[in-house]
């Protein structure tokens, strides 16, 4: 017997949360219930991270007010109050230097040298005598020790004197006259200073020696390597002849005018820049002084120069160019024979011949 659709389809399980509704003929409704609201505490735990600066800065501020308000120094109170003001602390300090305590039993017996002696000694502002004074009575305590004379500088010192103790105190005096003072950091004798009850002339000041003058350092020199071509040129190093090429100089760094120079050729002039440890070269190609030279044979015939043939049997003017100085110049002719000239070549000049073989018939 067949059933209807509605009961072949399996009931599904009602899902968690939810209430089913009453079912009715046609497809069963789910509700979902609100979600609850959260607690206090969810609450305070969720707004925890944003206060953690705020309170941080807050009690910051309270510390700080606190030790502006409140004085830490004022709660350490002891037993043994000490002065209260100003005056009164400054006079507790000053007064182991004005007022020797006379709990600390017996005085003290000083002695005081000074190299040179004759020198006034003040205690605490008061002189007690000339260098050397041995033996000076003081009570135990501080005191401000000074050394006056007209010759010296002046020497104030801060001493501390034990009752019943013998201690010796001396000291080196720097003299105002630089003469005398530069004879006593050599150790040479130095003038007995006169006592200061009779005072005699001051000597006269002594001239002072001229100090040896420093040894100059030694330059950073540099290596300078010259040739030429062709070889033997004579070489000026800022104007003074320094040797001929193929020349090795050592000189101080700096900048140099380097000529080279040669007769029958132009001189080479060039400016070096040499430093120290290091070696520069210079190669100077030198360019050869020339002339022009013209030769034109009567009637004709062939032209030779320093023995070598330049041209055959011509009636013209044979024209060239020739190093400056002397020239062998020789014109043949199969019937009238030769005619041989010397011409001297300048530089950058014209020189002229006409050989006439027809005048030797």
């Amino acid at each position: 017997m067949p059933t209807s659709s509605s009961s072949q389809r399996p009931e599904r399980p009602p899902a968690r949360g939810k209430r089913k509704l009453p079912p009715t003929e046609e497809e069963p409704q789910w509700y979902v219930p609100p979600p609850e609201p959260p607690s206090l505490g969810d609450r305070l735990r969720e707004l925890l991270p944003h206060l953690v600066f705020p309170l941080a800065v807050l009690l910051f501020g309270l510390a700080v007010t606190a030790l502006l308000y409140f004085d830490p120094f004022a709660l350490r109170e002891s037993s043994d109050a000490g002065p209260a003001t100003l005056e009164e602390r400054a006079d507790v300090l000053q007064r182991p230097l004005t007022q020797p305590d006379p709990m600390r039993g017996e005085p003290a017996l000083v002695t005081f040298t000074t190299s040179p002696d004759g020198v006034t000694i003040l205690v605490d502002g008061d002189s007690i005598g000339t260098s050397p004074v041995t033996d000076h009575r003081l009570a135990g305590g501080a005191y401000i020790l000074s050394f006056d004379h007209e010759r010296y500088f002046r020497r104030d010192t801060l001493i501390v004197v034990d009752g019943g103790s013998a201690p010796s105190y001396a000291f080196q005096m720097r003299s105002r006259d630089p003469a005398e003072e530069l004879a006593r950091l050599e150790g040479r004798a130095l003038p007995s200073s006169p006592p200061a009850s009779s005072p005699q002339p001051s000597p006269q000041p002594q001239p002072r020696p001229e100090p040896e003058p420093e040894p100059e350092p030694e330059p950073a020199m540099g290596t300078l390597v010259i040739s030429s071509q062709p070889d033997g040129a004579t070489v000026a190093l800022d104007g003074e002849a320094v040797g001929a090429t193929p020349l090795s100089l050592d000189r101080p760094e700096g900048t140099y005018t380097v000529e080279v120079r040669q007769e029958g050729y132009r001189t080479h002039t060039s400016t070096i820049d040499i430093s120290a440890g290091d070696t520069r070269t210079q190669v100077a190609s030198l360019e050869a002084l020339t002339g022009t030279l013209r030769v034109l044979p009567r009637p004709w015939g062939s032209v030779y120069i320093n023995g070598e043939l330049r041209v055959s049997e011509t009636n013209v003017r044979y024209t060239t160019e020739l190093p400056v100085g002397t020239h062998t110049v020789e014109v043949r002719h199969p019937s009238l024979g030769r005619q041989q000239q010397q011409v001297t070549v300048s530089a950058d000049s014209s020189t002229s011949i006409e050989v006439n073989l027809r005048g030797q018939e």
